[in-house]
């Protein structure tokens, strides 16, 4: 049996949609423990609504308000299934969920997937490395390039008892990034490229909607360090290794092992290609490490000769008549890396000699 969780938060217009996805699934061996969080709305007399209708598959679970991880815990703790899969309130799942990521539960303990987001513009992170995510995270305590989030994920119980309950405090928001750091410490991911479920944007999301690029870097990379942290305290409590915290000089030999060989060097001049918050994080590694950024580039017109960190943002088609003018370009964009790539190749530019693209920042 599938033990779904759903968390929910002042999200009544979205409960329906999110429910009926569970009741259309394919596979039909599945309970469903919804966790309101104190919602202000009409949430909890949607919940019992369908609880009245399926009293022996679904259930409520009423609490005062304490975040994701809080909801996390209360319904992982009223679970019975080996299987364990989350859903946002503001998502839903395809009919075929259930179904594929069971089939790939009989081999893996951790399971995630693609998504399609709503707003039709946005792709799947780069998840080329997630074969390797577990050496990854022990050896340099970081997980950079991945796109696993709530209604992506599930876990086998025997997984999951060793990640909850969780820390409530630090992840009222994001719960989802702290048990990827946890799986991920005791196991590899399987990941199907598949998009199995509806990532609804709606303006009030996590960090896709962040309209500050640095508020949003620099959340994620608190993130980052209080995952490890706490990790970290959680494995020292059960005498098991410790997860490294993430340092410039990690991050060097994190490129050099799985980045291409990439490595940023002293006086090269540099391109970045994207104008995101991918390239603040590449712009700041490039300067720390005293390469020189001789400007950006991107793809949206709009943004073509704006200033974008004290540098002038090119045209893609200035990048063959302004050849001599830079070394290397960095594709800075994570999400949407397929398009960029293909675009430098038809202006005749090679991979490797005039552009790279690596998974790690």
């Amino acid at each position: 049996m599938v033990s779904i969780i759903i968390n929910n938060y002042n999200y009544a217009r979205y409960l329906h949609e999110a429910i009926e996805s569970v009741l259309f699934q394919t596979y039909t061996d599945w309970e469903l423990v919804m966790v309101d969080d104190g919602s202000e709305d009409e949430s909890v007399k949607v919940m019992e609504a369908y609880v009245k209708r399926y009293p022996e598959k679904m259930r409520c679970i009423k609490k005062d308000n304490g975040g994701q991880a809080s909801c996390f815990n209360a319904g992982f703790a009223k679970s019975k299934g080996e299987i364990i899969a989350f859903l946002d309130s503001d998502d839903f799942w395809f009919p075929n969920k259930l179904e594929r990521i069971v089939k790939a539960h009989e081999e893996h303990s951790f399971v995630a997937h693609e998504k399609h987001f709503s707003d039709g513009t946005r792709q799947n992170i780069y998840t080329d490395i997630n074969s390797e995510r577990s050496r990854i995270l022990r050896t340099y305590g970081v997980m950079d390039s991945y796109d696993i989030t709530t209604s992506t994920m599930s876990l086998k119980r025997e997984l999951a008892e060793k990640i909850f309950p969780m820390p409530e405090e630090s992840f009222r928001i994001c719960a989802d990034h702290y048990v990827n750091f946890a799986a991920t410490y005791y196991v590899d991911v399987c990941y199907l490229h598949e998009k199995l479920s509806y990532y609804r944007i709606h303006g009030k999301n996590g960090f896709v909607t962040q309209s500050s690029e640095m508020k949003s870097t620099f959340a994620n990379q608190s993130l980052d360090y209080a995952c490890v942290e706490y990790l970290n305290e959680k494995l020292k409590s059960e005498g098991e290794d410790t997860v490294p915290h993430r340092s410039f000089r990690q991050t060097d030999a994190l490129w050099k092992d799985i980045g291409e060989g990439f490595e940023i060097q002293s006086g090269k001049r540099y391109l970045v290609y994207g104008t995101g918050n991918d390239s603040y994080r590449f712009s700041r590694s490039i300067i720390e490490r005293e390469g020189i950024i001789v400007g950006y580039c991107d793809s949206n017109p709009v943004k073509h000769g704006k200033i974008h960190h004290a540098k002038l943002v090119w045209k893609p088609d200035d990048l063959i008549g302004r050849r001599k003018d830079y070394d290397l370009i960095i594709i800075a964009s994570i999400q949407y890396y397929p398009e960029i790539v293909k675009k430098l190749e038809s202006l005749g530019l090679s991979r490797g000699r005039d552009f790279i693209f690596t998974p790690v920042f």
